[in-house]
């Protein structure tokens, strides 16, 4: 009987070059589908405010406040001629933020699935 050779550093002879499999978690579909969801309304609401003009999309709360949405310019208040005291945010402000909360719950959400 001889002695086995050593297959040396190169070889893929043996258990040498074997890797433990590490189980990859993937994230439950609703989450992905939550996450979509949540991005593609910031671009929803930006279409929305194209297509609205100037006129302001508003939630009316008790009394005479409104806050909501107006135009493309900046964040303004402004008394409309019924008298509401109306807080507008613009479109674009309003597109940005979701697509951002969005992102950030979609990843959030993703990351605590894999642990």
């Amino acid at each position: 009987m001889t002695p086995r050779e050593d297959p040396g550093p190169g070889s893929l002879d043996g258990e040498a070059w074997s890797v433990p499999r590490t189980e990859v978690k993937r994230a439950p579909g609703w989450v992905h589908v939550v996450g979509l969801l949540c991005v593609l309304s910031g671009p929803a609401l930006f279409t929305v405010g194209l297509q609205w003009g100037d006129r302001s999309m508003d939630l009316p709360l008790s009394g005479n406040v409104r806050p909501g949405f107006s135009g493309f310019g900046m964040p303004k208040r402004w008394t409309c001629s019924a008298g509401h005291d109306h807080w507008s945010a613009p479109f674009w402000l309003g597109a940005l933020v979701l697509t951002l909360s969005g992102t950030a719950v979609w990843t959030a959400l993703a990351r605590r699935f894999r642990r």
